[in-house]
C-alpha cells in the first residue's frame, strides 16, 4: 500500500509541476534562472539550446536534475541568502510554486531581481487560496505528500502578487489564474 501511495504522491507532484511549466513556458526567453527548481521538471520544456542554470535549497533535487539532465548547470544553495554568481544576466527568472514557501519573499526578489536583464522577464507561480485547500484536502486522503502546505508561509490572492512586483523597476505584463483557479501566475518585465 505504501508503494502506490508513493507512486500515487508522484505523478500527482509531477502532473502539477508540468501544468506549471506549461503556463510559465511562453514567457521564457534566453538564459533562465529557475529558482527552487527540484528536479527541473521545465528543463523538458525548454528548447535544447537554452541556457539553463537551476538552484535549489534541496540537494535531492538538484542531483536529481543534474542526473536527468547532463549538460545544465544546477547549484544547492539557500535560496534566501544566496545566489548564483553570473558574468552576464539572466533573461528570465523562474519562481514556480515558490515564494508561498519562503518567510520574506521581499528578500529573495531584492536578491534575484539584479540578476535579470533590461527586457528580461520575472515568472511567479503560487497556488490560490482555494489550490490550497484543495491541496491540504489531498493531504489528509494521502494524495499529495504530508506536511507540504504547512511550509506555506503565505498564499498569496492575485493582487497581492501584483502588489509584490510593483515598485521594483517591473512591469506586470501578464496575471492570472489557471488549472481552474487553483493557481495562479504573475509575469514582471524589467
Amino acid at each position: 500500500m505504501a508503494k502506490i501511495t508513493t507512486r500515487i504522491r508522484s505523478r500527482f507532484s509531477g502532473f502539477l509541476a508540468r501544468a506549471r511549466a506549461r503556463e510559465a513556458i511562453p514567457y521564457v526567453q534566453g538564459r533562465v534562472l529557475d529558482v527552487g527548481c527540484g528536479a527541473g521538471t521545465i528543463v523538458g520544456f525548454l528548447p535544447r539550446d537554452v541556457d539553463y542554470v537551476g538552484v535549489d535549497s534541496c540537494r535531492v533535487g538538484v542531483q536529481e536534475l543534474l542526473d536527468n539532465h547532463p549538460g545544465v548547470s544546477a547549484y544547492v544553495l539557500d535560496i534566501q541568502r544566496e545566489t548564483v554568481s553570473c558574468q552576464e544576466p539572466f533573461d528570465t527568472v523562474l519562481a514556480l510554486a515558490l515564494i508561498e514557501h519562503l518567510e520574506r519573499p521581499q528578500d529573495f526578489l531584492d536578491l534575484y531581481l539584479p540578476l535579470l536583464a533590461p527586457g528580461g522577464s520575472i515568472v511567479i507561480t503560487t497556488p490560490t487560496r482555494l489550490g490550497d485547500r484543495v491541496h491540504r484536502l489531498l493531504q489528509v486522503v494521502g494524495i499529495t505528500n504530508p506536511g507540504v502546505s504547512e511550509v506555506h508561509h503565505h498564499i498569496y490572492c492575485l493582487p497581492e502578487l501584483v502588489s509584490l512586483l510593483t515598485g521594483r523597476e517591473l512591469k506586470v505584463v501578464a496575471s492570472r489564474r489557471f488549472q481552474m483557479g487553483m493557481n495562479q501566475i504573475v509575469i514582471g518585465r524589467k
